[in-house]
């Protein structure tokens, strides 16, 4: 298989690199989507993310399963959105690692100019009732990266959806100290996974500065930590930043529907910013949802 070279979009002094669909290791698992699977951010020579940059996953186990899996025997399809038609292999619960037989991994086509991307996959009903479109549209302007999704229903039965991206963010090329802080759009408290709230993280590489802040302590020998966190109120702006005092390096993510239940996933390397987007999408309607990427 030839190795097809990295998207590189830019506007003046912004620049994003993508994935073409297919070209990586991750996209012929059965977890992350080819679609718009954002590599690097580069902005006036800072750089924003690290390694795996940013790749998409819809329903992880947690609050929501994939499509048609519930009650789906051992043999039949599920969907996964963003991936294809999926077998279940046992009667085992959903684990988003286990690397299941794929039925149908349908094509995710590219258009692209300078500063503009579009990436569509379609799955039409077949081996289960469930199909759907979904399209993602990459533009950049100034020091903003904006990126446009859209979920079609091709099916007959409506379906509940969470979305996220990994967001592994090493801000030019910093590893994890206490000059990174983290900062939410809204007062939220720690809890577990599905929103029952704990008292303080169980973890020494994460700690609550105030009720919107998250500071890091890399001294200690804890490889890895991930923290769940939700809102105290309904409603909040969905606007999270990571910034390093240390290289004056900032980048600012912001979401248009209301947070849910969301997580730091932190390493000595990086610290990865999970914003979770939730949508029920009925029989021939479409959900759409923007994220916005700033970069100083």
């Amino acid at each position: 298989m030839t190795q097809q070279a990295n998207l590189l979009l830019d506007a003046d002094d912004l620049s994003l690199e993508i994935a073409p669909p297919g070209a990586s290791d991750v996209h012929r698992a059965t977890r992350f989507s080819p679609a718009a699977h954002l590599l690097q951010a580069r902005y006036r020579d800072r750089s924003y993310l690290f390694r795996r940059g940013s790749p998409m996953e819809f329903d992880i186990g947690e609050r929501t399963l994939p499509p048609g899996f519930d009650g789906c025997a051992p043999g039949d399809a599920f969907v996964k959105i963003g991936v294809g038609l999926l077998e279940r292999d046992s009667d085992a619960a959903y684990s988003f690692s286990h690397v299941y037989p794929v039925r149908l991994r349908p094509e995710t086509t590219l258009t692209a100019d300078r500063s503009r991307a579009r990436f569509v996959q379609r799955l039409e009903p077949g081996d289960t009732p469930i199909g759907y479109e979904l399209s993602v549209d990459v533009r950049l302007e100034g020091n903003k990266a904006t990126l446009e999704y859209a979920l079609e229903n091709l099916g007959a039965e409506a379906f509940e959806t969470e979305q996220y991206l990994h967001n592994f963010a090493c801000l030019d090329g910093a590893p994890l100290s206490p000059d990174y802080t983290v900062a939410v759009g809204y007062d939220c408290t720690v809890c577990d996974s599905i929103g029952s709230r704990l008292a303080e993280p169980a973890t020494a590489l994460v700690r609550s500065i105030d009720s919107r802040t998250f500071g890091f302590d890399a001294a200690t020998s804890e490889e890895r930590a991930k923290v769940f966190f939700r809102p105290l109120e309904a409603e909040g702006r969905q606007r999270w930043s990571i910034e390093n005092a240390a290289t004056t390096t900032r980048m600012t993510i912001e979401a248009d529907r209301p947070p849910l239940v969301s997580a730091l996933y932190v390493t000595h390397e990086q610290i990865s910013l999970e914003m979770n987007v939730a949508v029920t999408v009925g029989p021939g309607t479409t959900a759409r949802w923007t994220r916005r990427y700033e970069f100083a």
